[in-house]
């Protein structure tokens, strides 16, 4: 990556004026939907790009406030999420007694068309919801586990990683659909699996039960 920065702020030089709007634009997309993230090792200059949300952190949320974030991460899929289009939505629907209700629907459309390698592959992904700590699983649904063959059965030398066994931090697993619950980095994190095959769509749903009770606060937030 570093030998690539050089090549594309070389690049950037020769660019016409007229293609300027277009560049930024793109720019500002990818910036927005954390298609690029920014780390820098100088705290002061990593602190004015965390207040844009150029640095991928998990943002905080207040104990009375709602947060989604949903993460896909593709296992042996190869270069298929270029692929992928998704959509999210979230509908939060408050309860006579003030709890409140969260559903997360999430569609996803493979546009592969079986002619271009890596690009077409079948895309496994393991998706996981970040939403407020100490949201109960009430239902879930529409997973499809990959063919175990796509994996292998890691030796009995490999150790358990310790960063990752220090960040996650495994709650239970739900009963009915095999979705994991864990904390992490002070969310709940429901995760499971959604394979989805070229030109075909796949759907799977969350619902779950927030935290806090909104007539114990007036104003309650919601952070994406």
């Amino acid at each position: 990556l570093s030998a690539l920065l050089g090549q594309l702020v070389e690049r950037v030089g020769d660019v016409e004026p007229t293609q300027l709007v277009g560049l930024i634009t793109e720019l500002h997309s990818a910036l927005k939907e954390r298609e690029i993230q920014f780390y820098f090792t100088e705290e002061h200059v990593q602190d004015i790009f965390r207040e844009y949300g150029w640095t991928g952190e998990i943002r905080e949320t207040g104990d009375q406030q709602d947060y989604l974030m949903v993460i896909n991460t593709n296992l042996g899929g190869g270069k298929s999420d270029a692929k992928m289009r998704q959509q999210v939505h979230h509908q939060a629907v408050v309860q006579d007694d003030g709890s409140v209700i969260d559903t997360v629907l999430i569609t996803r459309f493979h546009e592969g068309d079986g002619t271009e390698q890596y690009f077409d592959e079948v895309n496994s992904s393991y998706i996981r919801l970040y939403v407020p700590e100490g949201s109960e699983l009430i239902d879930a649904g529409g997973f499809v586990y990959p063919d175990e063959s796509s994996f292998r059965v890691p030796p009995r030398w490999y150790q358990e990683d310790e960063d990752l066994a220090r960040i996650e931090d495994e709650q239970s697993v739900h009963v009915k659909t095999g979705t994991r619950v864990t904390n992490e980095f002070g969310k709940t994190a429901f995760a499971n699996w959604i394979v989805t095959k070229p030109n075909r769509e796949t759907q799977v749903y969350f619902t779950y039960k927030l935290p806090f009770n909104v007539f114990e606060e007036k104003n309650v937030r919601i952070t994406q």
